[in-house]
């Protein structure tokens, strides 16, 4: 093995932990933070939030309402997402959400 290949495997692995602490990190900032229906769209890259209700929402509104997500059903106040357990809900539940 050259010398060349070894800094190359090294820096690969050096890369890999940075990832894994910035993912870390972005974990840490979540938590307690609150997002809008703006922040739920980027983060399931889904571009209504029309489409969120109809997908993910409103089929596990039992689940979801309360701790996890504030549904308002009044026009003027915003829809409250707790980001951090809201993103761990889509990871654990992901394979129970029908795509379209």
């Amino acid at each position: 093995m050259e010398l060349a290949e070894l800094f190359e495997m090294e820096k690969q692995v050096q890369a890999k932990e940075y990832e894994k602490k910035l993912a870390e990190l972005e974990k840490q900032l979540e938590i307690g933070s609150v997002g809008d229906s703006k922040w739920a769209c980027e983060m399931l890259g889904i571009k209504t939030f029309a489409k969120i209700k109809e997908l993910v929402l409103y089929p596990f509104r039992n689940e979801l309402e309360g701790e996890i997500v504030f549904f308002s059903d009044t026009q003027g106040i915003p829809w409250r997402f707790n980001k951090y357990k809201f993103r761990h809900w889509v990871d654990e539940n992901f394979k129970r959400i029908e795509w379209k």
